[in-house]
């Protein structure tokens, strides 16, 4: 839907033919997509890959989750440290690492001309 109604999207999957799969259909919708193979709590990977091939974050969805077919009782602990560090660290890592390069962007155009960092449209 985000490629669809313009933005560059940034796929991230442990598996190479699944991140793949999802890029190949943002493209297809007449987005721009790129992947971030790596595990979802690997968020400096994925943010290197959104400002490798886009330049920046400007929106975060992030909405990784692993399920294990069983039911809260049946889990082991294993089981249930790695639903943790998929629901939970890797929404803290996202969103720190997503914050703090939106701060630093902030400190650059507090620093600098606006007229010479924002695009044409947004100044009229």
């Amino acid at each position: 839907m985000y490629g669809k109604l313009g933005a560059n999207v940034v796929v991230n999957d442990v598996s190479e033919k699944g991140a793949a799969a999802v890029v190949n259909e943002v493209v297809a919708a007449g987005g721009k997509a790129a992947a971030a193979v790596c595990s979802a709590e690997d968020g400096d990977k994925i943010v290197q890959v959104a400002l490798e091939k886009f330049g920046g974050v400007h929106v975060l969805v992030a909405n990784a989750g692993i399920l294990r077919d069983k039911s809260f009782l049946a889990l082991t602990p294993q089981e249930w440290d790695i639903v943790l560090a998929v629901h939970l660290r890797y929404v803290f890592a996202m969103h720190f690492l997503s914050a703090a390069l939106l701060i630093i962007t902030a400190v650059v155009l507090t620093r600098s001309d606006p007229h010479e960092m924002a695009p044409p449209h947004l100044l009229n």
